[in-house]
Parts: C-alpha cells; sequence; structure tokens
C-alpha cells in the first residue's frame, strides 16, 4: 500500500498573476493537496507526485517537499486527513 501526494501551487489572488516575480513570494501562493491510498504505483504516478510512501515497508520512496523522514511524513499525513487514516486502518486489518 502506498500513500501517493500530489501538491500544486494555486494564486491567491488570480488577477495578480501577472506581476513581475509573483511566483517567487510564498505570501501569493497557497499549496493544494491531492492524497491517494493506492495498491501499486503506476510509472505515471511516480514521476507527477510530490510525495510517495510505502506504508508496507515504512519507505519514503519520494519526497519533493523536503528531507523528512518517513514517520515525520506519515504523521502530518495521518493527523492532518483522519479520513485518510480511517481508509488505510481498514484496508490493512
Amino acid at each position: 500500500m502506498f500513500l501517493v501526494a500530489t501538491h500544486a501551487a494555486i494564486p491567491r489572488n488570480k488577477k495578480s498573476t501577472s506581476e513581475k516575480d509573483f511566483w517567487l513570494n510564498p505570501d501569493n501562493i497557497q499549496l493544494d493537496e491531492d492524497i491517494k491510498l493506492m495498491k501499486n504505483v503506476k510509472m505515471n504516478a511516480l514521476a507527477t507526485s510530490s510525495i510517495v510512501l510505502d506504508l508496507k515497508n515504512k519507505k519514503v520512496i519520494k519526497n519533493r517537499l523536503g528531507d523528512g523522514d518517513y514517520e515525520v511524513v506519515v504523521n502530518y499525513f495521518m493527523e492532518n486527513y483522519p479520513e485518510l487514516k480511517a481508509q488505510f486502518q481498514a484496508e490493512t486489518s
């Protein structure tokens, strides 16, 4: 079982995106997260995702957002997405 997360930068104010250096200012951007549990990771998902965790073997396969170890990253998702935690527990029991 794998946790696959994709992140997209979305402008907070869509009218200002043409301003010089708009995308360089973190105050102008919010991240949109798309989280999925998958039994297998396809090459496309591996190429386009930000984070891939192997939940069975407790390993970080990919992490574009930082160098957090497995426990830090998985705890973030389990705490912030209770429905994900419930789905994972249902599929592994």
